[in-house]
């Protein structure tokens, strides 16, 4: 055990180790319905932080795990239209404790696969449109 010297009493030395602090928050993504999107964040400490992907489906109120999402990148599955507006955020974590990065917002955007429009020859004009 370490002495103070000025007390020359015994001083218990620090827990090893450092809280996580978040160096990469995730940024808003926008992405088509029927794509993916990838949320992205990293954070420091000692031990080394572990992280949790949460999401949020009421503008931030309450969050959940997201099951399996534990790697510093997280890919959402096929997005549906119901998806936009959805928050994603990290919760790093280590034995000396736990940071939650920024929240990223999620906008789905309606895909257009393609489309034509066909203008006929007649009177009055017929007009088709295909997608």
């Amino acid at each position: 055990m370490a002495m103070d010297p000025k007390t020359m009493r015994p001083v218990r030395s620090a827990a090893a180790g450092v809280a996580p602090t978040v160096t990469l928050q995730p940024t808003n993504e926008t992405a088509s319905e029927g794509g993916t999107a990838t949320f992205t964040s990293a954070a420091s400490g000692s031990p080394t932080p572990t992280v949790q992907w949460q999401l949020s489906t009421d503008g931030g109120s309450s969050w959940a795990d997201i099951g399996g999402a534990t790697a510093t990148s997280y890919t959402t599955p096929t997005l549906l239209l119901s998806d936009d507006q959805n928050q994603y955020r990290a919760v790093w974590t280590n034995s000396q404790g736990t940071a939650t990065s920024n929240a990223a917002t999620l906008t789905v955007t309606v895909a257009v696969v393609g489309s034509s429009l066909w203008i006929l020859d007649a009177y009055p004009p017929v007009f088709h449109w295909s997608t």
